[in-house]
């Protein structure tokens, strides 16, 4: 399906906000998808099915594989990890607040074929485990979309991919935005993130090739989310002309203070933990984290 890139990264258009909004006063018959796990049973929240084209267009759009492991939040009748499964041969988990949409969801995975491969709970998705997801899906209200970003970034991996229909993060920039028929409005808006590897933090780092050839250098990074700032503190004369990082991979571009467009020593590498390496033009580089970074955009736990 030809994807339409948009330019903004704002919440969904007003005509669609305002019609998922207003299901939100319908009376409680109407189920809940999205909950923030203090209604009683969902009925407070509205359960907007996600059309079947939008459903194939966000697991292509998160390139979904049998390697992967789908985790749906607020998952309703389970079509997207049901779907992820049939199709594409992944693991999934989707977790409902509304008791009936899990039966729903399990009778959906059972008539697929799949029942081995999903699980359907009935949970909070505050308190869901995300470590094993590759995948997450998400339809949620904005609100809720707030209070999910920091948890997606602490807990997933580096490299898992988040993908939202219509709601986009309150702080989080999404990687990439497209629109796609269906859904509220005739289109449906789909946000995607790639987790970035957490570097925040003070790094030591041995380089080899000018300007930083046998330099022993002190880094300081803040991060918020996959934004980071670096600044060198040891020793002086540098700086860091960019750094940037995506799932494990870290690319860091270090130059001489005083030049405007100098030379520069590019450290592209992965991150593994409390480690980091890679090559230079003129050799290789590895470092290690010695402090975590308290002045960090967003807090983290290593």
């Amino acid at each position: 399906m030809t994807r339409r890139p948009t330019t903004s990264r704002g919440a969904a258009p007003a005509a669609l906000a305002a019609a998922l909004l207003a299901l939100v006063a319908l009376p409680s018959t109407v189920a809940a998808q999205g909950t923030d796990g203090r209604g009683t049973d969902g009925a407070d929240y509205p359960f907007v099915p996600t059309p079947p084209e939008v459903v194939a267009e966000m697991l292509e759009m998160a390139d979904v594989s049998g390697r992967d492991t789908v985790y749906d939040l607020g998952s309703g009748d389970g079509r997207i990890v049901v779907t992820a499964a049939s199709r594409y041969g992944a693991a999934g988990l989707g977790v409902e607040l509304d008791s009936s949409l899990v039966a729903e969801a399990r009778q959906r995975a059972a008539g697929e074929g799949v029942g081995d491969r999903v699980r359907m709970v009935r949970g909070d998705l505050f308190e869901v485990d995300l470590a094993p997801a590759t995948v997450v899906t998400l339809y949620l209200l904005p609100r809720t979309m707030a209070k999910l970003e920091a948890m997606l970034f602490r807990q997933l991996r580096p490299g898992a991919r988040i993908v939202a229909h219509d709601f986009d993060m309150e702080e989080w920039a999404a990687d990439s935005v497209s629109q796609t028929p269906g859904g509220l409005g005739g289109h449906a808006t789909l946000y995607l993130w790639r987790v970035p590897a957490r570097v925040g933090g003070t790094w030591e780092l041995s380089v080899s090739g000018a300007p930083a050839a046998g330099e022993r250098l002190r880094l300081t990074i803040d991060q918020k989310f996959a934004e980071l700032r670096a600044t060198v503190t040891r020793p002086g004369g540098l700086r860091v002309r960019e750094a940037r990082v995506a799932g494990d991979s870290v690319r860091l571009e270090v130059v001489a203070d005083s030049a405007a467009d100098g030379e520069a020593t590019t450290l592209a590498g992965t991150v593994s933990g409390a480690r980091m390496e890679g090559r230079t033009a003129g050799g290789a580089w590895s470092g290690r984290r010695v402090a975590n970074s308290d002045s960090s955009l967003v807090e983290w736990q290593p």
